[in-house]
Parts: C-alpha cells; structure tokens; sequence
C-alpha cells in the first residue's frame, strides 16, 4: 500500500518538472523572440535614421544647386523664379526643384485691400465673407476699422508709380508717398492665416498657394506672376490677362517692360524679381519617388560675405511640386 503511494507521488513529482521545464523552454523563446524583435527594431530605426539623414543632406545639395543657377554671371545658365519643376539625377537620388518669385504672390503684409479682395472674392460663394475675411487680415496686420484707413498704415502699392525697370536687389524700396510709414510685418507667416478667427480650413487652402510674406515692395512681378494673382488685380479683365499670357516670353525677363494690356494695374506692378527667392526640393531615392520634402526661403544679394542667405525653412508635401496653376517642366 505505501509503495503504490510512492509511486504516485514520484510520478506527480516528474510531471511537475516536466511542466516547469516547459515553462523554461517556452520563456527562453519568448525572451529570444523579443530579443530578435528587438533587434530587428533597432536596426530598422538606424536604417531609417541613416536614410533620413542622407535624404536631408541631399535637400541641402538642392538649395545650394538652386542658389548657384540663381547667381551664376552667366544669363543663359540661370534658373528663373517660375515654380517650374527641374529634375535633377545624383546617383541613385533623384531631385526635383522647383523656384518660385515672392515678387509674383500677393503678400498679405504690404498688398491694397483691393487686391486682397479680389482673391478671397474668388474664393468664396458670398461677397460678405470675402469682406469679412479681409477685415481679419487687416487686423491682424494692425490696420482694423478705421485704422485702417488713417496715417500710419502700411504703405498701399497702388500708390506708387509703375516701375518697368529692373529693381536692384541692394536698393531697399522707396516709400510710396511722404507721408507712409515703414511697413511693420505684423504676419511673419502665411500660416498664421490658417489659426485666425473666421478663417475656414478650405479657404486657406485655396489662397495660401497665392499668398507671401517675403515680396520686396507688395507689387507684383506679372512675369513670374500664377493666373489666380493676375485675376485678382482690379482693373484687369479675362481678356487683358489672356493677351498678356499669350504674349510673354518662356524663358521671361526682369529686363521686359510690362506691356500696356497690363496698364490698368500698372501701378500695382513692378518686373523685378529678388531678393528673397522660395526654394522647394523633393528628394526620391532608391527607386521611391518621394522621400522627403523641404520648402527654403533664401535671399540673396544682400550680403557681400555669403552668397546667400537663409530666411526660412519648413516641411514639404510630396503633391506640392506643381506650384500653383504652372505646368511641369517636360
């Protein structure tokens, strides 16, 4: 009778080690998996890490191939201000740059209420949001109610005379009448439009394209100039804008007078482009088409030590490179 007891217990005792001994074996693989993904983890983060930092370092090679076409002495190597997208091969990297004119958007410090309106009256149903919206921005520029219409308001480009000679990038802008102030840039961004109050999500989206903080006077480069600016001028009709289109030249000049199917928005007008110049750079590598984007305003011609000078920088979209309503470059 004892002897059969001891045999059950024995038994007992060997299936209680067999189950721990599975238990061992069953978290040594749990430990070695989770190890293994641990490491997997860890080596997908530093590819990522290196990846990023070559698609960054590559960006940068864009800005700077950018910066020296914009400068080159030779005329028929330099790239213009169009938004016009370029593709560029360096290794197995692909870069597509594309450089836009601030001279050819409506900047939302320095514009007249007019040309401001004539946007947001494109962009909306009822003319009374139109107004609405434009009466934020001139709050927020300093320039609310009659404020707004008083001294000390920012100078308004269609008081100024037509300018149709190139504009010096060393020589600051001549006031528009003795009696305006320097302009303060209440509005350092566009994207401060995005949080103001009445500003609904899809109208910026539909005006920022057109929209700047970093135009040298608040007139516009017609040249360089996307048919939404063009349409918002007052004074001009579908008409005038379609002759002047059909008119200009490709390859475009700062050196072109503006013509007289423009005359009625003369004084809102001005062919310079620069200082300040928006670089855009996509970067595809290893047969992706986009890695990362980045967005660079530089300005150059205003220090005799660099070649250029870096203003801004921000993030990129990948479906941002055809700008505004220009056709890529084939």
């Amino acid at each position: 009778m004892t002897a059969g007891i001891d045999s059950k217990s024995r038994t007992r005792e060997r299936g209680m080690a067999l189950l721990v001994v599975l238990w061992g074996v069953t978290a040594a693989a749990l430990l070695v998996s989770a190890f293994n993904v641990v490491a997997r983890s860890g080596v997908t983060f530093i590819s990522s890490e290196i990846a990023l930092t070559e698609a960054e370092a590559l960006a940068d090679a864009g800005l700077e191939i950018a910066a020296a076409h914009l400068i080159d002495d030779d005329k028929a190597r330099r790239w213009r201000a169009d938004g016009k997208p370029r593709r560029l091969v360096l290794a197995d990297a692909e870069l597509i740059i594309a450089i836009d004119d601030p001279n050819g958007l409506i900047d939302v410090n320095k514009a007249g209420r007019e040309v401001l309106l004539g946007l947001l009256s494109r962009a909306v149903d009822e003319p009374e949001d139109a107004e609405a919206i434009l009466e934020s921005i001139l709050r927020m520029r300093g320039q609310g109610g009659a404020e707004g219409t008083a001294t000390g308001r920012v100078a308004d480009p269609s008081t100024e005379p037509s300018r149709t000679t190139p504009v010096d990038p060393a020589t600051p802008a001549e006031p528009a009448t003795t009696k305006s102030v320097a302009p303060k840039l209440r509005i350092l961004d566009v994207t401060e439009l995005r949080r103001m109050d009445g500003m609904p999500l899809a109208l910026y989206r539909k005006i920022a394209a057109y929209l700047t903080v970093y135009s040298r006077d608040g007139r516009i480069n017609p040249f360089n100039a996307p048919r939404a600016v063009l349409a918002a001028l007052p004074g001009l009709s579908e008409t005038d804008i379609e002759r002047f289109l059909d008119s200009k030249s490709p390859e475009g000049s700062d050196e072109q007078p503006i013509p007289a199917s423009l005359g009625k928005a003369g004084a809102l007008l001005a062919n310079g482009s620069g200082p300040a110049y928006i670089v855009s750079v996509a970067v595809g590598t290893s047969g992706r088409a986009f890695v990362l984007g980045r967005q660079f305003v530089i300005a150059i011609g205003i220090d005799a030590n660099a070649p250029y000078r870096l203003l801004a920088t921000k993030p990129l979209p990948a479906d941002s490179f055809i700008t505004h309503d220009k056709a890529p470059q084939s």
